[in-house]
């Protein structure tokens, strides 16, 4: 019989072995170091989609952004038609700039991981002054297939983003919520159901 102090262990061995809730679950993104990323949401008469995008640096002291690899993620949605979505390792030559004033993203995801749901993706965010935020703690978000907890200290700046994903243009949106910025993560962990 396990005391909360073995289920607390025991639930931080699941934690590190990559076991979450759901038995279907792949774990796909791992990540324990300093992290520059950008995010969007955007709503259209014709869909919605999300993006997420993050860049692992090479060093620990954050003076360069150097990068060891980029892991970007995107889910479109289209009324009438269904949800498609695509994610994996890229070139972190894709990407320009850091998480603290302009991001730049031009990619081909078919290159990497060629699915029905690949294609061009070309967004910029820039640094909009219209909010920072710094929180420390866990942080949990789920889709109906996808999920992304994170342990450590984020700091986030509000973002107007322009460009496209998959022919999808984010100058069609009625809202859009852009943001980038750095994080020094613990434990982040990405996986697919």
């Amino acid at each position: 019989m396990l005391n909360k102090k073995g289920l607390s262990v025991l639930a931080a061995a699941m934690m590190v072995a990559g076991v979450v809730n759901t038995v279907s679950a792949e774990v796909v993104y791992r990540v324990n170091g300093n992290v520059d990323y950008a995010d969007l949401y955007a709503y259209m008469p014709t869909g919605r989609m999300t993006v997420s995008l993050d860049q692992i640096k090479n060093n620990s002291n954050n003076s360069t952004s150097t990068y060891s690899s980029t892991y970007l993620y995107y889910y479109i949605y289209t009324y009438g038609v269904g949800y498609s979505y695509w994610s994996g390792i890229i070139d972190s030559a894709d990407v320009t700039g850091d998480g603290n004033g302009n991001f730049s993203l031009s990619t081909d995801t078919c290159l990497y991981n060629p699915t029905p749901s690949c294609g061009v993706v070309e967004l910029n965010w820039q640094k909009d002054g219209e909010y920072s935020t710094r929180i420390s703690g866990v942080s949990r978000t789920e889709t109906s297939n996808y999920t992304r907890q994170e342990t450590g200290t984020k700091t986030s700046y509000g973002s107007a983003v322009t460009g496209m994903v998959n022919g999808m243009s984010v100058a069609d949106a009625y809202y859009v919520n852009g943001g980038q910025g750095s994080r020094n993560t613990s434990n982040l962990l990405i996986t697919h159901k």
